[in-house]
């Protein structure tokens, strides 16, 4: 019987694989310095943009770390499981923050082209945020300490930041049929020999 057992378990182990899955997409921001604005998000699927685009640049996703009702049904939703952005000193995550912004996804590749988002802290009080526009003259991030907040309310045309977009939990090829009519027949010889050696003992 304890034979059967092992075996049983390593039938489970080798099956393990073919039950993965991916699982979330994570947006990596990378800002300009000052004010070194920087951080990621994480939603359960890679964004994509609804709607045509008053720039031409693909479609309209809205991503916020708290349920929102956008009211506009031409625009994407996509719940943020969780998120963190840094200044350096300071760090913003669901603990003391809330994230919210959009993007125009690009349908070919989706990469985000322009966007704007914040983060709010407790009273609905904004303490970062980027925004890019079409030309480069409204581009600008801002945050309380690494930049000043009052200075760069009228200090635009800074450099561009940039997203970067990796799947937290890659695809695990399954196996095909063959494989496992394979993986199972090996599995019933260890098992068969296993019982014989015990027979003979």
């Amino acid at each position: 019987m304890a034979a059967m057992k092992r075996v049983f378990i390593i039938l489970v182990l080798c099956l393990i694989p073919a039950l993965a899955k991916a699982d979330e997409i994570t947006y990596t921001y990378t800002g300009p310095a000052p004010p070194d604005l920087s951080g990621s998000f994480t939603v359960a699927t890679p964004l994509t943009g609804a709607g045509g685009s008053t720039i031409g640049y693909g479609g309209n996703a809205l991503f916020t770390s708290v349920p929102y009702d956008s009211g506009f049904n031409h625009w994407n939703v996509f719940l943020a499981s969780t998120f963190r952005f840094t200044d350096g000193p300071d760090v913003w995550t669901p603990a003391n923050a809330v994230l919210a912004g959009y993007a125009y996804v690009d349908p070919s590749d989706g990469s985000l082209g322009f966007w704007s988002f914040g983060i709010s802290v407790a009273g609905n009080n904004r303490v970062a945020y980027s925004q890019t526009a079409i030309t480069p003259f409204y581009y600008q991030d801002n945050t309380p300490v690494g930049d000043s907040w009052v200075a760069n309310e009228s200090l635009w045309n800074k450099p561009k930041g940039s997203w970067t977009m990796s799947d937290d939990d890659a695809p695990v090829a399954t196996p095909e049929p063959n494989t496992l009519i394979l993986l199972g027949a090996g599995i019933g010889a260890l098992a068969l020999t296993i019982i014989y050696r015990q027979f003979i003992q």
